[in-house]
């Protein structure tokens, strides 16, 4: 088997986000003030990334996996903009 570079995105073992990120974004969300914090901003960039790519490449699958990115990083923003009260 030959590898290229296009198989890291369009193979099965590429850089796709799994259930399982999009699963352990949705905890840390759920847990945001007592959760691993480096994890959780690791895993939003790579799934805002992630999803962003896959779905501007039409792969609609990975839609939810773009929202709960979003809705991490906006989490992120939010609790930014509080501490500065």
């Amino acid at each position: 088997m030959v590898w290229t570079w296009t198989d890291a995105l369009f193979s099965s073992y590429g850089f796709m986000g799994c259930p399982v990120t999009m699963m352990a974004l949705g905890l840390l969300i759920l847990t945001d003030p007592c959760g691993n914090r480096g994890l959780f901003v690791v895993l939003a960039v790579f799934v805002c990334g992630v999803g962003a790519g896959m779905t501007a490449l039409g792969y609609l699958p990975d839609v939810g996996l773009l929202v709960t990115g979003f809705a991490a990083l906006s989490l992120m923003i939010a609790t930014r903009l509080g501490e500065g009260r």
